[in-house]
């Protein structure tokens, strides 16, 4: 196989160094130092157009905080995170976003070998997985 160089777009790139310093801002509000380890990891395998392996990366941080939000399937977890004030229940759009990432993060860990991520659904990956770590923040799990 071939080693292909890659181009990371310099938007792409601020995006990237926004998510990096607010990765600073999580860590000093106590978000466990393995879950800081894995989107760091993940923000740099963007860095280098790594996509998949970024989302991949972030796909086990949506996993492991999905996993502590209790209920059986996304709505209801959905449904405890707005019962908890920690989404609004008023904004339909920002809980289908929240589906949407811990749905799309399951094809990319494990459901579907024939998905390879761009990098709009890295990022977007990448920026479900800093979201649902910030609603895990609120809830105190």
């Amino acid at each position: 196989m071939r080693k292909i160089e890659s181009y990371v777009e310099e938007s792409i790139l601020d995006r990237l160094a926004s998510l990096r310093a607010e990765l600073k801002s999580l860590k000093d509000r106590g978000l466990d130092i393995n879950v800081i380890r894995n989107l760091d990891e993940a923000i740099a395998e963007a860095e280098q157009g790594h996509w998949l392996a970024s989302a991949m990366i972030s796909s086990r941080v949506i996993s492991y905080v999905v996993d502590k939000i209790p209920g059986d399937k996304d709505e209801d977890k959905v449904r405890y995170l707005i019962k908890r004030g920690a989404l609004p229940k008023d904004r339909r759009d920002v809980q289908q976003r929240v589906i949407t990432s811990m749905r799309l993060s399951r094809n990319f860990l494990s459901h579907r070998v024939d998905l390879f991520p761009d990098p709009e659904d890295a990022l977007m990956l990448l920026g479900g997985a800093f979201s649902l770590t910030r609603l895990l923040l609120r809830i105190g799990n």
